[in-house]
């Protein structure tokens, strides 16, 4: 009994020490590709102009959620991997990975497909909310769908990064992408002889910067740590989507409302008030985001050292780990209240006088950003235990309330940037209760 005692505590130890390296490398990694980040959207205001960049942020917005729809796939992967890595079923852990590959393959074919035969009959201009010509709007909106699918199919081996305590690739992509982007957009600042031609190079270059990262992240995925796991199309096993999907199922419904809760404001924005509104949230947005990331970086190596706990029952650890990460989230609100004091000084100085959000406008963005942190450890907590209907039905309804309520205010009030993220609070504010309530229950179960 004593011998199971120590053994237990060498794993919570070994758990913890993953948790704290995965922090320390995801905070130096996200802070490089954060100020990376800040410089671009600089340098891209000022290539594009406020109007076509607040256009083009609430198009790529949707898209860079969309990349994150893989059918729950990814997130069920990363459980499933977990779950089997105490076995050491090297076997099964290949055909896990070999069938999703191959599954989610087969979706991105049917889905490029489907846009080839679509692209001529969508209204791009309608879509982008500018008067740019249809072609030049269709060789833009190529590229982005382009970048989805390489997000789409590259991304599948982070869930085997996360999975085995090297989440902090998921900072490094960031950060090289970044780099890469800003690298491009230096070289490529005097080219162009209008907004159009502009537009078409920056998306490309968008393109570009992310195929490379993908390229490089998955070659060092599986040439220097998981050689054993390369896929294999020959290991692919009908029978083990079943499980895959069964998960991934409810993880579907919850990406599909992330996508609708967090992507639609900009670009209702952008569609029913102005391109100037839309461009404003993209900044507000990434500068009040700092928490978010903060958040992000401590709490990725979470998910994957709950499910080791929980095969584990290290019950204790968890309920430990919950109470920190609340105190986190409590300093992070305060963090965004110093922020919004220091909001004119600093995007005057980082934006210029493009654009000057209002301070009511700030102060619903750093709550807004507030929230969102509490949400990033009630749904790693959830998605932990693989507990996830509350939030998929939670997400359903607050989504359609927040498309409703946000058109509604834009297209017949004519409000604007603050009635937008006002709804937002609105619809977010009952799920803080709700969840908290959850996750404690949960891990009050374990005992």
């Amino acid at each position: 009994m004593n011998e199971l005692h120590i053994l237990k505590r060498l794993k919570g130890v070994l758990i913890e020490f993953n948790i704290l390296s995965q922090i320390g490398w995801n905070f130096i990694f996200k802070a490089i590709g954060t100020l990376l980040s800040f410089l671009i959207i600089s340098i891209s205001i000022k290539y594009l102009g406020s109007e076509v960049y607040g256009s083009w942020a609430a198009v790529f917005a949707i898209i860079g959620w969309l990349s994150i729809l893989d059918l729950g796939v990814g997130s069920s992967l990363k459980n499933s991997i977990g779950e089997n890595n105490s076995s050491k079923n090297l076997i099964k852990l290949k055909s896990i990975i070999s069938t999703t590959y191959v599954a989610l393959f087969t979706i991105a074919l049917v889905v490029w497909i489907s846009f080839e035969l679509t692209k001529q009959y969508v209204s791009w201009d309608y879509l982008f909310n500018n008067s740019f010509e249809q072609e030049t709007l269709k060789i833009v909106a190529k590229n982005i769908f382009y970048t989805f699918l390489v997000i789409f199919i590259g991304k599948i081996s982070f869930a085997i990064l996360n999975a085995n305590h090297k989440s902090h690739f998921g900072s490094i992509s960031i950060a090289v992408t970044n780099l890469i982007l800003m690298a491009l957009l230096f070289y490529f600042q005097q080219v162009g002889q209008n907004k159009a031609e502009k537009l078409v190079i920056y998306s490309r270059l968008i393109l570009i910067s992310n195929f490379i990262t993908y390229f490089f992240i998955n070659s060092i995925t599986y040439l220097f740590f998981f050689k054993e796991l390369i896929p294999n199309p020959k290991l692919f096993d009908i029978s083990i989507l079943k499980p895959i999907f069964r998960l991934g199922k409810g993880f579907l419904i919850l990406q599909f409302n992330t996508i609708l809760l967090y992507s639609t404001d900009i670009f209702l924005l952008n569609k029913f008030s102005s391109g100037m509104y839309a461009a404003s949230y993209a900044v507000l947005q990434k500068y009040y985001g700092i928490s978010i990331v903060i958040m992000s970086i401590i709490i990725t190596p979470f998910w994957s050292a709950i499910v080791s706990c929980r095969e584990n029952k290290s019950f204790d650890l968890i309920r430990k780990y919950f109470q920190s990460l609340i105190g986190v989230s409590i300093f992070l609100t305060i963090l965004n209240t110093f922020l919004l004091l220091l909001q004119t000084v600093i995007l005057n100085f980082w934006v210029g006088n493009s654009m000057k959000p209002s301070i009511l406008s700030g102060s619903l963005m750093a709550l807004y950003s507030s929230i969102l942190c509490f949400f990033q450890i009630y749904g790693t907590f959830q998605n932990g235990f693989g507990d996830i209907k509350l939030q998929a039905y939670y997400s359903s309804v607050a989504s359609m309330i927040n498309i409703i309520l946000t058109y509604v205010g834009l297209k017949f009030l004519e409000y604007g940037l603050d009635w937008a993220l006002f709804v937002s609070i609105l619809v977010h504010v009952p799920a803080i209760w709700i969840y908290h309530k959850k996750v404690s229950k949960i891990i009050k179960v374990f005992k």
